[in-house]
């Protein structure tokens, strides 16, 4: 038989059933203006988590026996289709973007803003989704500081040192 330690570890479905049901009640807060669950659904789309939502596309024949005429097929199409999230970086850079450019108005805001600041810089000097701008990465990494005075500043730091060091080799190979 199983132990009963085993019956408790959770399984990639129940993990993936969990990661659905937190992106919904994020969404939610997201609509609220919460800073925090913009930022988690920045890392929803960065990381390919939860599920996508799309309408199915009928074929024409269906169509033209589901339609009334009166309104194009896009208005009346009611089937839904889930699907697990895609890796999209785009709608991550989104996310982040709004909640980096969120007015702090409480103390409990600061670390949100400066993570999402913290996560523009860094797609920004790898180039994921956006072309690599290294100047534009080293002004969100700056951002990170000034948003959280008194956060965490090793990681910020390390990750500008290694910023100059790509700019350096940059300058060296002439591009």
């Amino acid at each position: 038989g199983s132990s009963a330690g085993a019956d408790q570890t959770p399984t990639a479905e129940m993990r993936h059933h969990s990661r659905t049901l937190a992106q919904r009640f994020y969404e939610l807060s997201a609509e609220q203006g919460g800073a925090s669950s913009e930022l988690r659904l920045g890392d929803y789309s960065y990381y390919g988590w939860g599920v996508a939502a799309t309408f199915k596309d009928l074929d024409t024949t269906t169509a033209r026996e589901a339609s009334d005429d009166s309104l194009p097929l896009m208005f009346t199409n009611t089937e839904v289709e889930i699907s697990a999230q895609p890796v999209d970086y785009e709608a991550s850079l989104a996310r982040y973007r709004k909640t980096a450019e969120m007015t702090v108005t409480g103390e409990w805001m600061s670390s949100f803003v400066a993570r999402a600041s913290f996560n523009l810089g860094f797609m920004y000097q790898f180039g994921l989704g956006v072309t690599q701008d290294l100047h534009t990465a080293k002004q969100h990494y700056h951002r990170c500081r000034e948003v959280d005075p008194s956060g965490i500043h090793t990681p910020v730091t390390m990750v500008l040192l290694g910023l100059g060091m790509h700019l350096q080799y940059l300058r060296q190979i002439g591009r």
